[in-house]
């Protein structure tokens, strides 16, 4: 048997010795650094805190305080003269004196105005930062029907209007009859009277019918037997025609086949 080899001894190297001169310096770097990045996150919180803060303040001064709060002398209400109760409209809107613009419901008070008598539409607008502009469409009498103690107006929709002791010049008269047809009959007529041109309506003195199909016009004298409520831009074009010959009736209920009399 050969004789084992002999291995050499591991050589240990010795490790350099630390330089300790440079470990302050280096530690008061990193504590700098954490101290830093403490700040910066303590400023974002804060940052975002104050962004809460004043959100949180700018809604309840808008929702809840009284600085967009509404001022009753600074709602303004735009209407015809003479058509409108504008003090029903103006007391309507002050009843929501106090209540912050942003939290007042336009639409809901446009709505409750619309109920006062003589308003066809209205329109509600914030007026910053503490009034309203409300402008009102009234409604107009497009006829006059004969009732106990006077007559009663009614508009293009047959809204009644109230009552008055006489009829308003340029106003029709209507004669209907009264009966469970009368809805559908006062429809028509004021549907025809609403299709008639400027010129011809304001010639338009009284109104017959006997049902929603036998209208007829009183026209200056002339007596106009129109019909029910269709074809009215043609019957109204053939009665232009026809008046170019004097006479004392004019039938146009079959507009193809006018008659004179």
């Amino acid at each position: 048997m050969p004789p084992p080899v002999a291995r050499p001894a591991a050589q240990v190297v010795p490790r350099p010795p630390v330089d300790t001169r440079f470990l302050p310096s280096l530690q008061a770097r990193l504590g700098e650094r954490a101290a830093a990045t403490r700040r910066a996150i303590l400023r974002r919180a804060g940052l975002v805190a104050l962004a809460v803060t004043v959100m949180v303040a700018l809604g309840w001064g808008a929702f809840f305080s009284s600085l967009l709060a509404l001022d009753p002398t600074r709602i303004s209400v735009e209407a015809p003269a003479g058509t409108v109760d504008l003090a029903a409209v103006q007391e309507l809107a002050a009843a929501q004196a106090g209540t912050p613009l942003p939290r007042l419901g336009t639409g809901a008070l446009a709505d409750s105005i619309e109920q006062v008598a003589g308003v066809r539409t209205a329109t509600v607008t914030r007026d910053w930062p503490r009034g309203l502009a409300i402008t009102v469409e009234p409604r107009v009498a497009a006829a006059a029907v004969p009732t106990e103690g006077g007559f009663t107006l009614v508009d293009g929709e047959g809204v009644d209007l109230g009552v008055v002791g006489t009829a308003p010049a340029g106003i029709p008269v209507l004669d209907i009859p009264l009966d469970e047809d009368t809805p559908r009959t006062l429809g028509a007529t004021l549907a025809i009277l609403a299709s008639l041109p400027d010129e011809l309506r304001a010639e338009v003195s009284g109104v017959a019918a006997r049902n929603a199909d036998q209208v007829v016009l009183t026209l200056n004298g002339a007596i106009v037997r129109w019909g029910g409520d269709s074809e009215n831009e043609l019957k109204a074009s053939v009665l232009a025609t026809l008046r170019q010959i004097p006479a004392a009736v004019y039938d146009v209920s079959t507009p193809r086949r006018p008659i004179t009399e």
